[in-house]
């Protein structure tokens, strides 16, 4: 069987949120991973050493104060984001993230998607990949890693894998 096209982290205080997230996000094209923020922990200290095992992420908004944006902007963490929880019209961690709020959820492979999109499209029209911060580095890796699992320019993009050829039963 083929493997998901995506690993999708899903960093969120609330074990019923955590629930609604995994129903949400359809196994054959996402691999979800749970990580839990310990009380004190810092999130750029739980996202720092996974940060090659996943392509996005799902937080929770409660998760996301200044601090904590500080610090995983310092450490270079950007990430394809979708914030869960209210609407509030500004930046909780990058300009490319996406809100949706807990009563949507049933939206959430969509958002996770149009995030990925995002990403990658403003890193292309920004130039990040020729900054040569550490940062800046770790956005072009992430990057060049997303375009070549989905496909240059989005060719498979917006592709069912479930409907590749390899994944049909021989009939």
């Amino acid at each position: 069987m083929a493997r998901p096209a995506l690993t999708v982290a899903l960093v969120l205080s609330s074990p019923a949120l955590v629930e609604s997230c995994l129903q949400w996000l359809p196994s054959n094209r996402y691999e979800s991973v749970v990580l839990t923020v310990e009380s004190g922990a810092a999130l750029a200290a739980v996202l720092g050493p996974k940060q090659d095992d996943f392509d996005a992420v799902v937080l929770e908004q409660t998760l996301l104060d200044s601090q904590a944006r500080e610090q995983l902007l310092a450490a270079g963490l950007l990430f394809p984001a979708v914030i869960v929880g209210e609407v509030k019209g500004h930046v909780d961690y990058h300009p490319e993230e996406l809100h949706l709020p807990d009563d949507q959820l049933a939206q959430l492979g969509y958002n996770v998607d149009a995030a990925i999109s995002r990403f990658l499209r403003q890193g292309r029209a920004d130039g990040r990949q020729e900054d040569n911060s550490s940062s800046s580095r770790a956005v072009g890796n992430l990057s060049r890693r997303l375009e070549e699992r989905l496909g240059y320019l989005g060719v498979f993009y917006k592709r069912d894998p479930s409907r590749f050829l390899g994944s049909l039963p021989p009939e």
